[in-house]
């Protein structure tokens, strides 16, 4: 397994914007992992890991835990996603960077779950919303 240093070679930098809800990178930000590489651009803005305060006594704030870094890459790839693989592909890698980042076992579980229950909703929510605009050709 790569170290974290290997896997996210870069600092992620950036500001906080408002609340500090949301951070802003001003600097590339990169995960590599295997076949896995993403290269987060500047100006991207993240949410770090998306958890309801009142989950922060069980996981934890969206900025201090040992999670960040894998949160970055997850949030990008899902920002492009296009299809439900592509869902999947983003949420397995954020269950690897939790693993790289050497996340909790129990932890990295519940907020992956999280992040694929989401998924499922969208997914569900596309399919609602487009279940009527095929095209006949």
């Amino acid at each position: 397994m790569l170290t974290k240093e290997e896997a996210y070679p870069l600092p992620f930098i950036g500001q906080y914007l408002g609340s500090k809800a949301q951070f802003r990178l001003v600097a590339l930000f990169q995960y590599r992992n295997g076949d896995d590489e993403v290269d987060v651009p500047v100006d991207f803005v993240t949410d770090g890991g998306s958890i309801p305060p009142i989950a922060y006594s069980i996981i934890g704030s969206p900025w201090r835990g040992k999670y960040v870094e894998a949160t970055i890459p997850h949030d990008y790839s899902r920002s492009i996603a296009i299809t439900p693989e592509d869902y999947k592909n983003a949420d397995r890698m954020f269950l690897e960077g939790m693993e790289i980042c050497k996340v909790k076992p129990w932890r990295r579980r519940v907020m992956w779950r999280f992040v694929r229950a989401h998924a499922w909703w969208c997914l569900r929510k596309w399919r609602k919303e487009n279940a009527n605009k095929r095209t006949i050709t």
